[in-house]
């Protein structure tokens, strides 16, 4: 007979067992104390059978309870074995307990020994309650059979109206049906609904949502249930074609009207806005707008270039907002062109100019330039046609020394632009350019030395043509030039070959353009014309001289010259590292010439490192450091005795106290 099973607690995802251990704890309890019964039982009967067995010979015959075996002679005894313990089930089923006790006879007995077992039941619990064997051992943990329960449980889900929407949850076992509900009402499936059976997955698949559709879903197997809710929403939304249409780019002519308009649907209520270029758009006189609850209108007339840019409508209610985007283009005759007028060239025979092109094309590319030129001081304008699409221009119909005003204006498919009026401009004028920047030396060797420089700022208002190189010895006052007069140099540098080797030169430079030669730059640097140097060596017989508290005087002997391999040096640094600080830091500016040098500031019995270092202009040699550290304080001094005379011996009185006093001079420690 099988117990029936208590109807489980409903939960989500899984039941709670807090009311099944607390049954299956009072059951074991109960279960515990009939057992220690039994076992009382069957002690007091094996006490009683043993004393039996000693006053009487056993005689060999059959019970059907006890079986005798011959053994070898062995001590008496009772042995209580608990092959079995109860143990409790969740289920509550009854349990056997079971309870074998074996016998052994006394070893006096002359008769073979014997071993009795004797298997007790509790017949009486048998027949109350089912018996379930068990082979395993009592545990004190509870078994419970959770049966089937959620692994997952259902989320809310939240879709876009006439879309679909999708429910999942995942069960334990495979083997076992859900049902769905609605508000408490079973789910069928239909044409729009699907129930989905797949492995411990089910599914509830609502086609094309519709706002009944959304609510509060359940789904049960087994006594246990999953809830999650559907919301549909319905935001604003937009015909994909009505949303190409409106989003193709509309071009009108100034003056003209422009309608904008959109149909939308949604949860209502609905509120709809309009953008130009990112400013809302009000009612006024020029602009009008129409809103209902499926469609909006934007009227502007009378449309000026400015109003050229992106039209932009937001529609939103409680669920969204959702944006249409398109472009609006007014056509119109282009500004003025824009200054200022840079002149190119002004020579007696040529005028060349240029300008800026309009701030706004009108909304059509530029094709022409139109100009005309009035001579100063007559009345009358002489058209000079159209000169392209390049703002710029070269008139070469001048008179020299006569002065020009131009009128400039920018022509497109919309018409011709407003003119721009350029300030009186003079033929033939002498504007020489100003000095170029001073010469750099960039190397020098004893056979030539290159130059560069920058071109001038000023350039006389033509291009410049090219430059003059002039070289000076030191000591003299007369520049010569370098380059032929006839032939400037076209770029910004030059190698000057005609030098003399161990002389000091330098140079200046002079920009050329239409007018002529202009000023000279500043002079450059003095450089010799000899070979790069190489750095010199290490500094021989680095050491120190004396020492202080704070100051440190050094000396040492110049390296030794190498030709080809070092040079002499020219000056010398003195560089300085506390023990702590991996830093180097110079104790001298500019290089000194003298092969002493003292250091001073230094910190009372500090520890530093010192390292003297050769510099030429071939650059600085490698450094040559004391083979040790020093530590900033006197040198130490040998201790002398100051009094001259000093007693060789002294008489004392046996038993009488003698003072001896020693006069003496040593470092401080």
């Amino acid at each position: 007979m099988v117990g029936k099973r208590n109807t489980r607690k409903t939960t989500r995802a899984g039941g709670g067992g807090e009311d099944l251990l607390k049954v299956a704890q009072e059951q074991q309890t109960k279960l515990q104390k009939e057992r220690d019964e039994l076992i009382a039982k069957a002690k007091e009967k094996a006490e009683e059978e043993a004393a039996a067995a000693a006053t009487e010979e056993p005689e060999p015959e059959t019970k059907p309870e006890v079986e005798h075996k011959p053994e070898p002679p062995l001590k008496q005894h009772v042995k209580v074995k608990q092959e079995t313990k109860p143990e409790v089930v969740a289920d509550s089923e009854p349990i056997v307990v079971e309870e074998r006790v074996k016998e052994v006879s006394k070893p006096e007995d002359p008769a073979p020994a014997r071993e009795e077992e004797v298997v007790l039941e509790d017949n009486e619990s048998v027949q109350e309650k089912r018996q379930r064997m068990r082979t395993g051992p009592l545990i004190p943990e509870t078994v419970i059979d959770p049966g089937v329960y959620f692994t997952s449980g259902l989320s809310d889900v939240t879709v876009i109206i006439g879309t679909d929407a999708e429910l999942l949850c995942k069960l334990s076992s495979e083997d076992c049906d859900a049902i769905w509900y609605k508000y408490g009402k079973e789910i069928t499936a239909t044409v729009d609904i699907n129930v989905v059976k797949e492995g411990t997955c089910r599914k509830l698949i609502i086609k094309k949502c519709k706002e009944e559709d959304a609510g509060k879903y359940k789904c049960e197997t087994d006594g246990r249930k999953t809830e999650a809710m559907i919301n549909v929403e319905d935001p604003p939304r937009i015909n994909p074609e009505d949303l190409a249409e409106f989003m193709k780019p509309t071009t009108i002519k100034t003056g003209k009207d422009a309608l904008f308009k959109l149909t939308f649907v949604g949860r209502e209520p609905m509120k709809s806005q309009w953008y130009n270029d990112g400013e809302e758009l009000m009612e006024e006189t020029n602009i009008k707008i129409e809103k209902s609850s499926s469609h909006s209108c934007l009227l502007l007339t009378k449309c000026q270039r400015r109003t050229t840019g992106e039209i932009k409508i937001k529609i939103k209610n409680e669920c969204g907002t959702v944006e249409a985007i398109t472009q609006l283009t007014v056509l119109d005759k282009p500004p003025s062109p824009q200054g200022p007028v840079d002149i190119i060239e002004s020579s007696s025979s040529c005028i060349e100019f240029k300008w800026r092109p309009p701030k706004d094309s009108g909304g059509c590319p530029i094709v022409n330039y139109l100009l005309e030129r009035q001579q100063v001081g007559r009345n009358s304008w002489q058209k000079l046609g159209k000169i392209g699409l390049e703002p710029k221009c070269r008139d070469t119909d001048v008179d020299h020394g006569r002065k020009y005003c131009y009128h400039i204006r920018a022509e497109t498919d919309q018409g011709i632009s407003e003119m721009m009026e350029t300030d009186d401009i003079q033929a033939g004028t002498k504007a020489y350019p100003g000095p170029p920047s001073t010469p750099r030396i960039v190397s020098a060797f004893k056979h030539c030395i290159n130059l560069s420089w920058y071109a001038p700022a000023n350039t006389g208002g033509t291009n410049i043509l090219g430059y003059n190189v002039e070289k000076r010895k030191n000591g003299s006052n007369v520049w010569s030039m370098v380059n032929p007069p006839d032939e400037p140099i076209k770029a910004k540098q030059y190698t000057v070959e005609d030098i003399v080797d161990g002389i000091e030169y330098e140079f200046r430079v002079s920009a050329i353009n239409m007018s002529g030669v202009g000023e000279p730059s500043v002079p450059s640097e003095l450089v010799m014309a000899r070979d790069p140097k190489k750095p010199p060596g290490k500094v021989v017989d680095l050491k120190v001289t004396d020492s202080s508290y704070t100051t440190l005087p050094l000396s040492w002997t110049k390296p030794v010259k190498e030709e080809g391999v070092q040079d002499e040096a020219k000056g010398y640094f003195v560089e300085l590292r506390p023990a702590e600080n991996p830093e180097w830091g110079r104790c001298n500016t500019n290089p000194i010439v003298m092969t002493t040098f003292t250091i001073v500031g230094l910190k009372s019995m500090a520890m530093y490192w010192v390292r003297v270092i050769g510099t030429n202009e071939g650059g600085d040699g490698e450094p040559q450091e004391l083979h040790n550290y020093v530590i900033a304080m006197p040198p130490p001094v040998r201790p002398q005795f100051t009094d001259k005379k000093i007693k060789n011996f002294m008489v004392v009185r046996a038993g009488n106290s003698a003072r001896i006093n020693f006069n003496f001079k040593r470092n401080s420690l």
